[in-house]
């Protein structure tokens, strides 16, 4: 069985897996949204409106509208860490598990890759990262397409490219995995395995 070394491209996301990093309301101090009403022996009706489920952010907008119902966001599920090996059996070619990113809210969303980076430099980080390149299949619009998040400059790159984007709709799932490859001359029966980058994405609603 081939052994997956400990070769990390960990995820410095403010989200994790399956459950957004927000349980709030905005705007936070609900109670500045007020009317003025007649002191006098009137019935006066206020909406209440409530919400049960995963921590969410709740938006009053517009807040002086009684009739508006608030927007919840349930946010992005989206992978802890990613895992990627180069075996010298596959020729140098990238391999991964599958993973997912999903929208979990109720409208559409844009996801950007804003920076991948290097998280500690080190001697394997030196040998390997300018003979490398990563990319993510499946993760593009265009269906099965690759996006390259890494090139080195061996392979005629200058490291991580960053700015691609992709949409998903609501409640879409979008599966992908890492591929990519490295050059032949470091399949030489070495152990590269205190590799660690951060990939960093911008996650925001559609409009």
């Amino acid at each position: 069985m081939k052994k997956l070394f400990s070769i990390v491209l960990a995820a410095s996301f403010l989200l994790c897996l399956s459950v957004p990093a927000f349980a709030e309301f905005k705007p936070t101090d609900g109670t500045n949204n007020t009317i003025d009403v007649p002191a006098a022996a009137e019935d006066h009706t206020v909406p209440m409106y409530g919400y049960v489920g995963p921590d969410a952010l709740i938006i009053d907008d517009p807040p002086d509208d009684p009739d508006a119902p608030p927007t919840v966001i349930l946010g992005v599920s989206i992978p802890v860490k990613l895992l990627w090996a180069a075996f010298e059996s596959d020729g140098g070619d990238i391999t991964s598990p599958n993973y997912f990113i999903q929208n979990n809210s109720e409208f559409d969303v844009k996801i950007t890759v804003k920076s991948l980076a290097i998280a500690a430099s080190n001697a394997d980080h030196t040998a390997v990262d300018n003979k490398l390149i990563l990319t993510f299949k499946g993760f593009s619009d265009t269906t099965f397409s690759d996006v390259d998040v890494w090139k080195g400059s061996a392979r005629g790159g200058t490291g991580a490219i960053v700015g691609e984007v992709i949409k998903l709709a609501e409640t879409e799932k979008r599966p992908f995995t890492v591929g990519g490859s490295v050059t032949a001359d470091l399949l030489d029966g070495e152990v590269y395995q205190n590799l660690k980058y951060n990939l960093v994405l911008t996650i925001e609603k559609d409009v």
